[in-house]
């Protein structure tokens, strides 16, 4: 074995017996979130930084790297039951549905739109508007 080899086997080793180290060499995997925070009036509250918000996963708390305004179009699937079983809210239902796709499709401060679709479920998933 060269020492080259032997130095790379020693490390591998120590990385497996011991976990601190193993988790010195992990690489962090990052997620994003996206959250809407308003006040009681309903208004979005603004200036936030990352020490407004806490993050726990299996009850530890996680690092918060950055918070920022969310400028990216989301793409939004609105699911509708098309079923027998809502036919006494079908009303509702075609009430409703029209002004929360306008809000969902309103241009954000960049200009920028979701892109919706419309899916409706019942027997089987169909999709009603692609996105």
């Amino acid at each position: 074995m060269t020492p080259r080899q032997f130095v790379r086997l020693a490390i591998a080793l120590a990385a497996i017996a011991c976990p601190a180290a193993s988790r010195a060499f992990a690489q962090p995997i990052e997620r994003a979130m996206w959250v809407s925070v308003v006040d009681q009036s309903g208004a979005p509250v603004t200036g936030l930084s990352t020490r407004d918000f806490v993050v726990r996963e299996d009850n530890v708390a996680r690092e918060v790297l950055r918070v920022v305004p969310a400028e990216e179009p989301m793409q939004i699937a609105v699911l509708v039951d098309t079923s027998q079983a809502i036919r006494n809210d079908v009303a509702n239902i075609r009430t409703a549905l029209p002004p929360f796709i306008a809000a969902l499709t309103r241009p954000n401060e960049a200009g920028r739109r979701n892109e919706v679709a419309l899916i409706g479920f019942g027997d089987r998933p169909t999709i009603l508007t692609d996105y």
